[in-house]
């Protein structure tokens, strides 16, 4: 058996060396030609527009695999491969890719894949929105709130165009007019607003003008009263037409809760100096309402004809 293995390994030595060294030669050029692949980390490197906030910012580095022989790939260096340069200088919001124009590497090597093979970019925006006054509950009865005001009314927003394009306007913190009877100042911050966007203002002040609610009531067929002067005795040939008038009281709630239809007289005065004349007209007046409640009447005049 020794002799057998000696004979193997001894007899011929110089051919089985030659034979060892073209084996290990071909096994060396078949496995250089073999295309194998390769990952690396690529820096990137962003140009930035001037007068521009990025609020969304891309990777440092993506990984890039690289496909080639493999004796090329056993001697790629990553130092080898160039930083990736994108200027966003010339870009909107939206998908940026990465493709293989943009690399550059050793030749005989080609790219496989590129992972992230693009990234979001997201500028600051800003827009100008109106602020708008919550008021929170119901002012005492009777009273309304007829005007409410924020200052400042208009707003600069910053931030994500898809969150700004979502905002028609800024509303502030409930505006507490419970109760209140009288007009009245305060300072109320704004509601908070969707993540991504960031008001120039936090705090707005708010007049808030409250007032007694208008309220109307009409009475009809009111009898006119012709009114002689004092110690005077109305003549009883006198005629008013038309006999009744229309009265619409118009004022605030509270004092038209007060008025007595029945208290309530149409009535024109007649002058010394008219009782001889066959006819004229007069202005009819109210009486009988309390105050802050206002009357007009129709017709606003009527004809007093002696019988």
């Amino acid at each position: 058996m020794r002799d057998l293995l000696r004979r193997a390994f001894i007899d011929n030595a110089p051919l089985k060396g030659v034979a060892m060294i073209l084996a290990i030669t071909l096994f060396i050029l078949v496995r250089g030609d073999k295309d194998t692949e390769r990952s690396v980390r690529v820096a990137l490197a962003v140009v930035r527009p001037e007068g521009r906030v990025l609020v969304a910012n891309p990777p440092d580095e993506v990984e890039v695999t690289l496909r080639g022989p493999w004796t090329r790939i056993k001697r790629l260096n990553p130092k080898d491969v160039d930083p990736i340069v994108v200027d966003l200088s010339k870009v909107d919001d939206g998908d940026v890719t990465i493709d293989e124009s943009m690399l550059h590497i050793p030749a005989g090597l080609r790219v496989a894949a590129i992972k992230p093979a693009r990234f979001a970019v997201a500028f600051e925006h800003v827009r100008k929105l109106p602020v708008v006054a919550e008021p929170a509950g119901a002012p005492a009865e009777g009273y309304i709130v007829s005007k409410i005001v924020a200052d400042p009314a208009v707003v600069s927003v910053r931030g994500v165009k898809t969150v700004l394009d979502g905002l028609h306007d800024l509303r502030t913190l409930p505006v507490p007019v419970a109760s209140k009877r009288d007009s009245f100042h305060a300072q109320v911050a704004l509601a908070p607003l969707p993540r991504g966007a960031t008001a120039a203002d936090d705090l707005i002040d708010v007049d808030v003008t409250i007032v007694e609610q208008a309220a109307a009531k009409t009475l009809g067929a009111v009898t006119v009263v012709a009114r002689p002067p004092p110690g005077v005795p109305r003549p009883p040939n006198l005629q008013v037409i038309p006999p009744r008038v229309e009265v619409v009281l118009r004022g605030g709630a509270a004092a038209m809760r007060q008025v007595k239809p029945d208290e309530v007289i149409a009535v024109v005065d007649i002058h010394p100096e008219d009782l001889g004349q066959r006819q004229r007209r007069a202005r009819v007046t109210v009486e009988g309402l309390p105050e802050g409640v206002a009357a007009e009447v129709h017709p606003k005049e009527v004809v007093l004809v002696p019988k």
